[in-house]
């Protein structure tokens, strides 16, 4: 997106996302048995990604490459009831960031925007403690 007053690249607005490619993920119960984090790793290619539990933002992520994880057991419950909602904006040809070239080359006259995979991962919790000195 190009803001007009400042001729600069600007995040998009809420309304861009009405016309976003939109995914509707489950996630089982199961999949939070046990203390761990549960991380969603989604692998995709696109301008600006959004993540939303019962119609509420709880993550984005421009993208630049790697992948995009997002925190679940927060929304434990949330996410177990409603699922997860993504909505992906296409990076456009034209788009005033730079890319390499291979991806460049990727970029279709609509844009380009891909969801690859999106994969549950636990990850054990470590806590640290402050000792008194």
């Amino acid at each position: 997106m190009i803001d007009e007053a400042t001729g600069r690249a600007s995040a998009p607005v809420d309304a861009d996302f009405d016309n976003a490619a939109v995914h509707h993920l489950t996630v089982p119960e199961e999949a939070f048995d046990g203390d761990e984090e549960l991380l969603l790793r989604l692998d995709w290619t696109g301008d600006v990604g959004r993540a939303y539990v019962d119609g509420r933002l709880v993550a984005d992520q421009f993208w630049y490459g790697p992948v995009w994880e997002i925190g679940l057991r927060r929304f434990r419950d949330e996410v177990v009831q409603h699922g997860l909602e993504l909505r992906l904006l296409p990076l456009g040809p034209d788009a005033p960031v730079y890319l390499s070239p291979e991806v460049r080359r990727d970029v279709g006259p609509g844009g380009l925007v891909e969801l690859r995979s999106a994969t549950l991962v636990p990850v054990t919790r470590t806590v640290l403690t402050a000792a008194q000195a």
